[in-house]
């Protein structure tokens, strides 16, 4: 009768273990601390070493009761990738505060940054507060004149600190100098006045002193422009996280 019958079996598979806790179980005994006990659910030190499969198919590493397709409890480690090429689309993978991954389109990912933009009679100056408060980042800031000239002068910032990088006009590169900060200033005293001399004159956008300008940090998210040139001047400031 048996060669005609048909029987279903349930049963737990361990290994190095006595009592599975799930369909799979592997107890990796790796030290006496992680081994499992003969009767009830190993503790989470016991699990460290622990692999499972389920019954939903699940795969447990160092946990018994993965809540994922692949539940890792531990550091992962990819030894060999591909380098992606240019034009292929792509995702970043993220890790939510679960320890999920899930992926994020390039599409939407973005630089952290945000823009300002003021304008400034000549010797008058304004205050321009990082409304997202990095505390490390790029201060990047644009102007240009109606011949066409664009001055782009950069800068980075972390807490107090504030460091001039490199400035250009066209052809024609910055000079810097920093304001020595007197015994028992603020913290956020930092001053830097930027020249760009000789600057050919135009029409409709000033004179030589055309993109003269000075920045200071006057806390840790506001700034200070003023501008120390001949004309009324547009710039547009932009705060890039790093």
């Amino acid at each position: 009768m048996s060669l005609f019958s048909s029987v279903s079996l349930f049963s737990q598979v361990g290994i190095n273990t006595e009592n599975p806790q799930q369909l799979f179980h592997t107890d990796g005994k790796s030290s006496a601390a992680t081994t499992n006990p003969t009767t009830g659910v190993p503790s989470v030190a016991q699990q460290v070493d622990d692999v499972v499969i389920t019954n939903q198919g699940r795969v447990g590493i160092g946990v018994i009761t993965p809540t994922q397709s692949l539940d890792v409890n531990g550091r992962t480690r990819i030894r060999v990738t591909d380098n992606l090429n240019n034009n292929e689309p792509y995702q970043l993978l993220v890790r939510n505060n679960d320890g999920v991954v899930k992926q994020l389109d390039s599409n939407t990912f973005i630089i952290t940054t945000e823009k300002k933009q003021i304008t400034l009679a000549p010797g008058t100056s304004a205050s321009i507060v990082n409304e997202q408060g990095f505390i490390s980042g790029n201060i990047i800031i644009l102007s240009g004149n109606g011949c066409g000239r664009n001055m782009i002068t950069s800068f980075q910032a972390f807490n107090g600190a504030l460091v001039f990088l490199n400035g250009v006009a066209r052809d024609v590169s910055a000079n810097s100098s920093l304001v020595a900060i007197p015994g028992g200033g603020a913290a956020y005293s930092a001053t830097w006045i930027i020249k760009y001399p000789n600057v050919l004159s135009c029409q409709s956008g000033g004179g030589s002193t055309q993109f003269d300008f000075t920045l200071s940090k006057s806390n840790f998210n506001t700034y200070i422009i003023k501008n120390d040139g001949d004309t009324s001047r547009t710039y547009d400031i932009i705060f890039q996280k790093i």
